[in-house]
């Protein structure tokens, strides 16, 4: 199932990229937003619903992001928890990092092909987290896609109908969770008509994906 979702920046939205000897000094990712960077923020929107909000056992998530951790984990429940079952987890470090296979593979490109985005920069200041008051010295430039930039990206997802699941609830999720430090997006699938389709015989997960892929068709929070 190929899923083509359009995602827009409701805040300045940063993709940090360090390296560049000019321009600002948090520049934005000459890559775009890179597949690793949407598909991490999407296994953590699964993650978050799995742990404070889906309580009926339905699925599973480690928790974990650390190789080593999530290795302990996966051992302690007997396999694979459904989250990384889905988009995949380095293995632990004595294994050389080989990433396990994922059964959602995810595509970003702009909208327009060779598009350049309009970026902009803003000057911020630094706050110490655990004090809430200014760094010393900590004034600088931070490169951003504006709010209302449209981004689009495609999820193939191999398994059925509980892969299929898990993706929507990651896509709807991500409406309220945090993109990078502190941006926020919302999500609409293009093509909804053929996911509807494809959930015809998936039983009960069809009423539960239903529903929420008719929240999907459509931006939540306006064109």
């Amino acid at each position: 199932m190929k899923l083509k979702v359009f995602i827009k920046a409701l805040s300045p939205l940063t993709v940090g990229y360090v390296g560049k000897p000019y321009g600002p000094d948090i520049a934005f990712n000459e890559l775009g937003i890179p597949s690793s960077t949407l598909k991490g923020v999407l296994r953590a929107s699964l993650s978050l619903y799995i742990s404070e909000v889906e309580n009926a056992g339905l699925y599973s998530s480690c928790g974990e992001v650390d190789p080593d951790r999530i290795r302990q984990a996966h051992e302690k429940m007997g396999k694979a928890c459904d989250v990384c079952s889905l988009f995949g987890y380095p293995e632990s470090r004595g294994a050389g990092w080989k990433p396990a296979e994922s059964k959602a593979k995810i595509k970003v490109r702009w909208i327009v092909e060779d598009f350049a985005p309009n970026l902009e920069t803003i000057t911020r200041i630094a706050v110490d987290d655990l004090t809430g008051t200014v760094k010393e010295g900590s004034l600088f430039t931070q490169e951003y896609l504006p709010p209302g930039s449209e981004l689009s990206f495609e999820v193939s997802v191999l398994g059925g109908c509980r892969e299929l699941e898990m993706v929507l609830i990651a896509f709807e999720m991500l409406r309220f969770y945090r993109f990078g430090r502190e941006g926020m997006v919302d999500l609409r699938v293009e093509n909804w008509e053929d996911a509807a389709q494809h959930l015809r015989g998936c039983g009960e997960a069809n009423i539960r994906s239903f529903s929420r892929l008719m929240r999907l068709k459509s931006y939540m929070w306006g064109d």
